[in-house]
């Protein structure tokens, strides 16, 4: 009876239902219903009303117990109860869901958005990518084209699983293949890297189409930029030898061609966002979700708009991404942001907490930047785009943290920080002639309104990494000494000297400095750790210990273990062993971390103790199996040890986490010449030509590894 009552008031919707339990997004308001768990719900209650029903229902003579009149009437009782209960649950249910069922099964917005989609594909063969939080959109597209019979030229693929070297496979393997078989080496890889992907995706681009059904951003746009076509947006490589990062600008019959699919979208789908709201409170979310698709792709569609100076255009279909997505809690808040950033007296009413819900420790905070852009499509606000670039220059996504760094400048026109951070980034990848442009443009900031300390100290170092472009390390120096003289009593001017004293081997120079610094500052302990790494450098060990030693009397608990693993790694350094172990010793009693485990394992390799090393490996791989520093470590100690089996199991494993990587091909072809395997050296030699950049490697070792091969039976040198 218990579970029969719960069960039913699970299926009522009430606290305790999964579509209260669920777990949705703060913001939005979107989420999927436990449908598995009301079915579940639905067989248990048949399961207990069956059985319950079964036991009351049936009178069983029992020779040594005859049953009770009393009995009787209370089986009976409780069996036509309990026919009676589930009719009126039943018709409970009909009388609070059938209007709602019946208002959605009407709306059929997601047919028609399925049918929007597919008549917005190319003609002939196409290859149509998704991603991971799109999943639900493709397999609507999916079952479109099956139902209407019109997918015969066109692949769907989800960009996630292209790591996946079975799913590769697989994609090859269709009836009607437009997808490149991935190379031999790589079927049996765990992984396939972003740059193997990248390569794939420019040698199928010449030859098949490849579209986007939605927007989207990461590495692929390093290489690729999205060009809108129709609905959905074709995957474009940037022209090669292009002297610019930037996107190649809308055309005119683009711009038009925009303006005219928000007012086809909003003449198709204006119905639905009033409903949504209705359906969404009641759980069926398939409106809400779908016109959160239509209004992100409104949105960026927008945003590139205004970044091509077509305001008046930007300004409707941001308006109608607006209002697509006004049945949600929120609507699409980074689009109101943007309309509101254009017009503030647009016809709409943004949401109240707009200002709070898009700041720093909200939707731009670096936890959920990705969840933003993939929920909501691109910001064009300046402080926005300058968070955005700071989060794709982290991940090295260099052509995309360049859009954002530069609109954030466009927007913000006497703001210097998004106009420094481009310029660093261009000083850092060594391209000055791209920083000039933004270092000169910072010179003129500073002559109208003049910099603070720190902001002047960074000018001068991005002018000090021109110079050294035009004219050498030795002008430089002249210009830094010169220019950071009023900043030498800050830590600012100390790092940006002694960072080119160090960049350019000039270790006395720099230990100089760091001495008169720490005349002046005695307890500075980061130089003091400065000092000491210094010294390491230049073989003076004993020095570099007391150093780090004075500098344990002024750190806290967790600096004293650092501080005493950098005594150990100098000990290593000057070859005294026993030292080192004894310090490693203690660092790891006073956290038991793996990476002073780790070290320990590297001195023990030092030492040619390689046993050691690899029972300390062993242990650090049980909880991490496929950290790929310490199996390149373990590796090389069973090299040493003359362990090839074990040693090529280790780097058989690298090789399969990164089949592009020369190294492990190079490994594996020794071991195979070691154990008299001519095919496998031969194969793992041929491989290693593949993938090694030339350039990276001496001469003469290729010269060797080239008449190795010529030497081998099969080979073709």
């Amino acid at each position: 009876f218990l579970f029969l009552a719960v069960c039913v008031y699970v299926a009522f919707d009430h606290v305790v239902s999964p579509r209260k339990l669920v777990n949705l997004p703060q913001v939005t308001g979107i989420g999927a219903p436990f449908l598995t768990f009301y079915y579940l719900g639905a067989l248990s209650i048949g399961y207990f009303m069956g059985y319950l029903l079964l036991l009351s229902g049936k009178e069983e003579a029992r020779q040594w117990r005859k049953p009770s009149e009393l009995g009787k009437a209370l089986n009976r009782g409780l069996h036509i109860g309990l026919q009676i209960g589930a009719l009126v649950v039943i018709a409970m249910l009909a009388w609070q869901n059938l209007g709602t069922i019946a208002v959605n099964n009407k709306n059929d917005v997601a047919g028609t958005y399925a049918k929007w989609l597919a008549g917005n594909l190319p003609d002939g063969k196409a290859i149509l990518f998704t991603d991971n939080d799109m999943s639900p959109q493709s397999q609507l597209l999916r079952a479109e084209l099956a139902r209407s019979d019109a997918g015969g030229q066109t692949l769907l693929v989800q960009t996630h699983k292209l790591a996946s070297p079975d799913y590769q496979v697989r994609l090859a393997n269709r009836d009607n293949p437009i997808w490149p078989r991935p190379p031999k080496e790589v079927h049996e890889a765990k992984r396939i890297d972003q740059l193997q992907i990248l390569t794939m995706l420019n040698d199928v681009s010449d030859t098949t189409p490849i579209y986007y059904l939605h927007p989207s951003f990461g590495y692929f746009f390093e290489q690729f930029y999205l060009s809108p076509e129709n609905g959905i947006f074709r995957l474009m490589p940037y022209p090669s030898g292009a002297d610019t990062l930037d996107k190649p600008p809308l055309t005119s019959g683009q711009v038009t061609a925009n303006t005219t699919l928000a007012e086809t979208i909003w003449d198709q789908f204006n119905d639905f966002p009033e409903k949504s709201e209705h359906l969404w409170k009641n759980q069926f979310l398939d409106s809400l979700i779908i016109m959160g698709w239509l209004s992100r792709n409104l949105n960026h569609r927008g945003v590139n708009l205004a970044r091509n100076n077509q305001s008046e255009a930007a300004e409707k279909l941001l308006l109608a991404a607006c209002k697509l997505y006004e049945g949600s809690r929120n609507g699409n808040v980074i689009a109101q942001a943007n309309l509101r950033q254009f017009n503030p007296k647009a016809d709409y009413e943004f949401d109240e907490e707009l200002d709070l819900l898009i700041g720093e420790d909200r939707l731009l905070a670096l936890s959920r930047i990705d969840s933003t852009l993939k929920s909501y499509g691109p910001f064009d606000l300046a402080q926005a785009c300058f968070q955005l670039g700071q989060n794709f220059a982290r991940k090295t996504q260099i052509r995309q943290a360049y859009h954002e760094l530069t609109r954030a400048a466009e927007l913000a026109k006497t703001l210097p920080d998004p106009v420094f951070y481009i310029a660093d980034m261009f000083v850092s990848y060594e391209l000055p002639e791209k920083a000039q442009l933004f270092i000169e443009r910072l010179a003129i900031m500073h002559n109208a309104n003049p910099f603070t300390p720190k902001q002047q100290i960074k000018l001068i170092r991005l002018k000090a990494g021109l110079l050294l472009v035009s004219s050498g390390p030795v002008e430089v120096e002249k210009y830094l000494l010169e220019q950071l003289k009023p900043h030498m009593n800050s830590l600012g001017g100390l790092h940006t000297m002694l960072a080119f004293h160090l960049d350019h081997a000039q270790n006395a120079k720099a230990l100089g400095l760091l001495n008169t610094w720490l005349k002046d500052n005695p307890n500075d302990l980061n130089t003091l750790t400065d000092k000491g790494q210094l010294l390491s450098k230049l073989e003076q060990y004993d020095k570099a210990v007391e150093v780090y030693q004075s500098a344990l009397e002024l750190a806290n608990s967790q600096d004293k273990s650092n501080l005493i693993s950098m005594i150990a790694a100098t000990y290593t350094e000057k070859g005294d062993f026993k030292s080192a172990l004894k310090y490693i010793n203690d660092a790891i009693k006073r956290t038991d971390a793996d990476n002073f485990k780790f070290q320990k394992a590297t001195i023990y390799m030092a030492k040619s103790e390689h046993e050691k090393a690899v029972t300390l490996l062993d242990t650090l791989l049980d909880d991490n199996p496929n950290h790929e520093e310490i199996l390149l470590n373990r590796a090389e100690s069973h090299m040493a040890l003359e362990q090839y089996d074990l040693a090529k199991e280790d780097f058989s494993t690298l090789q399969s986490f990164a089949p592009n990587d020369p190294r492990s091909y190079h490994r594996l072809a020794q071991i195979a010449k070691e154990q008299n395997q001519n095919g496998e050296e031969l194969t793992n030699y041929t491989l290693f030509l593949k993938y090694v950049d030339p350039e990276s490697v001496p001469a003469e070792e290729l010269k060797r590894i080239r008449t190795r091969m010529k030497q081998l039976p099969g080979s073709t040198e």
